[in-house]
């Protein structure tokens, strides 16, 4: 049963993911889509929503690989549970007002920032072991957000392309940009220790009904 709701939600999470891309680059011509697709693996969404994608498939698909064993493992299911959080509570709490997608558009917009996040989320309440965690793994997880951080960074001063507007150094300035970022890393850090809480109380319980 946990193989079966699993392999669907790879395939929804992936189905997601091709829809978002199809609606980007759809019509465009050649030197349109390279650009656009560049810009679609710029977003923090569409990243986080990868990540759950592979962390979800490579398990599936090869178990005893290293990656495989890897991905089905309590830390990096912890940290992409937590990364596609963070994409939902930004999305809700930031960018929701700030655009109405209709039709496909918006099946594609509610698939990754609600579906797939809350699906995901409840897999790791609910299915991961608890109580395996360190204190010291959301200092490691702090990579992702950091190297995303870099890489929007160069990639919006050589393209004038801000994926976020609270990243856009065109209209902020880049010191405003910087605390925005750095406020970020530290919700992400606070949001690690949340989740290494939880799993050690959720784990607590779990062998008091063992």
């Amino acid at each position: 049963m946990i193989t079966l709701w699993r392999t669907l939600l790879a395939l929804g999470t992936w189905a997601a993911l091709a829809l978002q891309y199809w609606l980007m680059v759809d019509g465009q011509p050649p030197d349109e889509v390279a650009r656009r697709t560049i810009n679609f693996f710029s977003y923090f969404t569409i990243l986080t929503n990868l990540l759950v994608a592979v962390t979800l498939t490579a398990p599936l698909l090869a178990p005893r690989s290293a990656l495989g064993r890897w991905l089905a493992s309590p830390s990096p299911r912890a940290a992409a549970a937590m990364f596609i959080t963070v994409v939902c509570a930004t999305y809700h709490l930031i960018l929701r007002e700030l655009w109405d997608p209709q039709g496909w558009q918006m099946i594609a917009d509610y698939a990754l920032h609600y579906g797939v996040p809350i699906a995901f989320l409840l897999d790791w309440l609910l299915l991961v072991p608890k109580g395996l965690l360190s204190w010291r793994a959301p200092l490691r997880w702090l990579g992702y957000p950091l190297v995303y951080a870099a890489w929007t960074l160069v990639h919006g001063h050589l393209t004038a392309f801000w994926p976020y507007p609270f990243v856009d150094v065109g209209k902020l300035g880049q010191q405003a940009v910087m605390i925005n970022m750095a406020g970020f890393v530290l919700v992400f850090l606070a949001l690690g220790l949340i989740f290494i809480a939880l799993d050690r109380l959720l784990g607590l319980l779990r062998r008091r009904v063992d």
